[in-house]
């Protein structure tokens, strides 16, 4: 009997720690930023950079006329979106975007609250993300829903039902990404609010809402990453009424 429970434990060891070299090999293949995303994350005149442990903050210089807290895609360095949330930032927008355990925002839910918390000072608040990111911040949002102006889902779609909601929310796609579910984003619909606001961006993929290489499973994209982040922020603008 002992020598059955031993067998037994040595076999439970064992699936442990297969299991653990598969997840280890899983999240250490992630996306990583270019050059460019790089080179946007310093600070300059307009925008302050701030990178801690926790969030990258993109601060304006000026003032603050709305925070937004976005959650990355899935096994996607935080770092990519630098220019998209520089630029906001530019036109008043303090972005904080959270640091993700192993890229994955399923790890880190409740991320949001911490922001809330240490900016304080900022009485109007958006919730974003970008793929799965979206996807997982919703959960956050059904039941903190109070805390925040408007949702942003980009290539992405909400994971529960939000049409109840008291909140404006828009959804940025590329016409051309075949990364995300049609089907689910589709589906979703019905989870939106009725006056959600749905736009495409023609000839955009999912890989340039930020900078890095073509993700696995995307199109490229008949438009350059320049033109796809500017319309990008254009439409953020506009729904945040910065613009």
């Amino acid at each position: 009997m002992k020598r059955v429970v031993k067998v037994i434990l040595l076999v439970l060891v064992a699936l442990i720690v297969v299991g653990g070299v598969g997840f280890g090999v899983y999240v250490s293949d992630y996306d990583k930023a270019t050059q460019l995303a790089i080179d946007a994350l310093g600070s300059t005149e307009s925008v302050i950079v701030e990178n801690s442990d926790d969030y990258i903050v993109y601060k304006p210089v000026g003032d603050i006329k709305c925070g937004l807290v976005f959650y990355p895609g899935g096994k996607v360095e935080p770092t990519v979106y630098s220019r998209v949330f520089s630029k906001l930032a530019e036109s008043g927008i303090q972005t904080v975007v959270l640091k993700m355990p192993f890229n994955l925002a399923m790890f880190n839910i409740n991320g949001a609250e911490k922001v809330l918390e240490n900016y304080d000072d900022i009485n109007l608040w958006y919730l974003g993300g970008h793929s799965l990111g979206g996807v997982f911040s919703t959960e956050y949002l059904k039941n903190n829903s109070e805390d925040f102006e408007g949702m942003m889902y980009l290539a992405s779609y909400p994971s529960a039902d939000i049409s109840h909601l008291d909140i404006k929310v828009i959804t940025i796609n590329g016409t051309l990404d075949t990364v995300i579910n049609r089907e689910g984003y589709n589906s979703a619909k019905s989870k939106m609010p009725e006056d959600a606001v749905y736009y495409d961006i023609e000839g955009g993929n999912h890989t340039q809402f930020g900078d890095y290489n073509l993700q696995k499973g995307d199109t490229d994209a008949t438009i350059s990453a320049e033109e796809q982040q500017k319309l990008i922020v254009d439409k953020i603008l506009e729904f945040t009424s910065v613009k």
